[in-house]
């Protein structure tokens, strides 16, 4: 009796799944969905592939899908919100906010919900707060999940956006703004027209078109008087008042601290979004009178007197431009470079002139009849301006032209790897990776670091770009691994490394992934269809697709009840 159920039931399987051969296998394969799972750094599958999806790990936690429900596991596996819920999203602080018929809860790190499903929304405030509204309405709650504010604050733009900023928030109600800290209280009244988020312990407001600052306490410690207040960073303000017909506007510079003119108000207007200020231990600002820029101190004190055309702040030393010419300043107000350079092509800023920010670089550029060099921070001259063209700087240094001939420039200027190379300077980033050149000769390839160290002889006879401190070289029918020593050991013909992690490689073949430690050694299968990052942790998301029937999908022939 027992054989003749099983061989029924053997029977119905074999009449009601289909066959499969090479005429249905294309319809098999573009039918997929994929599961999720996780693997840790030594390639065990902690979490196996059984999920719709996993976000990747958040400082120790994943969001997870499983038929449309929704819930939260740690970086183990452990279920932390159960799979039931419509939308989650990550913990930020304390709280997780889940979300059941439209209406959303908080829960904390142990799954515990820590207020009922009665928010229409949400969203993240910084330092562990939430704003959370109800209808039109919105009011905040704290890490602890307590409403440290009544929910009775107006929506306006970018109202409900705000984050929580030195421990202040800016709130909207009956057309007019206010702050509170974080505490809930309101330590200001509810009055301004506008106002901005604080920094450095302050924050501009404005009142019926006049604008001024106030303290974290509230106080207005620069008078809502001006017509235009531009914060620039370093403890200044430019700020300007019209004249009677409304045109013209005059500025001037006021001490934040104490709300005092610095520089009174007869200057142009030079704000500059992009250059506000001077990122210096000095306090300094622009200004500038008939077209002419100078510098003023916080002690009213002229630092420079007003006779450049321009000023701009590039890392920590200034570009200067005075008759078409530019040079450099350092940070004490004397020249460095003088003004003996020349412009690159018409309505181009000094600073695309530059291409550089000096925190990024230690060389200063130089152009002198269409020729290109560099000085060191001091003025020196430490490149010849002799190169045709300059490209993308590269740790430090930059991409060097002369001749149709290529080559890199270290960050002292120093020609590292010669400009002998055939190829184009526009692509030389594309043979540059990680540090390493590689390059072709004698129709074989070796690879050359940024010191000038040849650290593989052009014996290779193909040779992928470093990913994450690895190439693969090939010689005739055998692959290698290389790192960045120049070391070189034999492995299976994977098709490419595309990037490494604590010295862990991912590769592929065939487009399936697996994991390798750096002496080439396999950590998992190469089964995987991606891997994701080892963020915030041990764990990375994998991914395996699979056909309608159930199998890996794989190339054709390898299905499993192919003839």
């Amino acid at each position: 009796m027992v054989l003749a159920v099983m061989i029924c039931i053997e029977g119905c399987f074999c009449k009601t799944e289909p066959t499969f051969n090479k005429q249905n296998i294309a319809e098999i394969t573009r039918t997929v969905y994929s599961r999720y799972g996780a693997i840790n750094k030594d390639g065990k599958e902690i979490i196996p592939p059984i999920y719709d999806d996993i976000t990747d790990f958040y400082k120790g936690y994943a969001l997870v899908s499983k038929n449309n429900k929704y819930g939260i596991i740690d970086s183990v596996g452990k279920i932390i919100a159960p799979i039931k819920y419509d939308n989650v999203w990550r913990f930020n602080g304390n709280l997780a906010p889940v979300q059941i018929n439209g209406r959303w809860a908080f829960i904390d790190k142990t799954g515990k919900q820590m207020t009922g499903f009665k928010y229409h929304g949400f969203r993240y405030a910084e330092q562990g707060f939430y704003t959370v509204w109800l209808g039109d309405k919105w009011g905040v709650i704290n890490s602890e999940a307590k409403e440290i504010t009544p929910v009775k604050y107006d929506n306006y733009e970018r109202g409900i956006d705000n984050n929580f900023n030195e421990g202040v928030l800016n709130v909207f109600l009956n057309g007019k703004w206010g702050y509170i800290n974080s505490e809930g209280k309101e330590i200001t009244k509810i009055k301004y027209d506008y106002a901005d988020e604080f920094k450095d312990g302050r924050a501009r407001v404005v009142s019926v078109f006049k604008e001024g600052l106030i303290d974290e306490n509230g106080k207005e410690i620069v008078s809502l008087i001006y017509d235009e207040l531009h914060r620039l960073g370093n403890g200044l303000s430019d700020v300007g008042v019209y004249d009677e017909q409304g045109d013209l506007l005059k500025m001037g510079v006021v001490n934040e601290k104490d709300g005092k003119l610095i520089a009174s108000l007869k200057y142009e207007n030079l704000y500059n979004v992009l250059h506000p200020g001077f990122p210096f231990p000095r306090k300094l600002a622009r200004i500038k009178l008939n077209g002419k820029v100078g510098l003023i101190g916080e002690k009213k004190k002229i630092i420079i007197p007003l006779r450049y055309d321009s000023i701009d702040p590039l890392g920590n030393l200034y570009v200067i431009d005075e008759n078409g010419k530019y040079g450099y300043m350092n940070q004490y107000a004397k020249i460095i470079v003088p003004m003996l350079n020349d412009y690159i092509g018409d309505e181009e800023s000094i600073s695309d002139i530059c291409g550089m920010e000096a925190k990024e670089s230690s060389l200063l550029l130089l152009c002198r009849n269409s020729k290109f060099g560099f000085a060191n921070k001091k003025g020196n001259v430490v490149t010849p301006i002799k190169y045709d063209s300059i490209k993308r700087r590269y740790l430090g240094g930059a991409f060097v032209s002369i001749n149709n001939k290529s080559g890199y420039l270290n960050e002292k200027g120093k020609e590292t790897i010669p400009a002998k190379f055939d190829i184009p300077i526009s692509k030389m980033s594309n043979y540059f990776e990680e540090g390493i050149f590689i390059y072709k000769e004698n129709n074989k390839w070796g690879a050359i670091d940024s010191t000038g160290m040849n650290l593989i002889n052009p014996k290779f006879d193909c040779l992928t770009n470093f990913a994450w401190g690895y190439s693969i070289g090939s010689i005739g029918a055998n692959f290698y691994i290389v790192n960045k020593t120049g070391q070189a050991q034999r492995i299976l013909k994977y098709d490419k490394i595309t990037k490494c992690t604590s010295g862990i490689a991912l590769v592929s073949i065939n487009e399936k992934y697996g994991l390798m430690d750096q002496n080439g050694k396999p950590l998992s299968q190469i089964k995987y269809d991606t891997i994701g990052e080892f963020n915030y942790g041990s764990s990375a998301v994998v991914k395996i697709d699979f056909n309608k029937y159930g199998f890996p999908v794989s190339k054709p022939l390898q299905i499993k009840g192919l003839p």
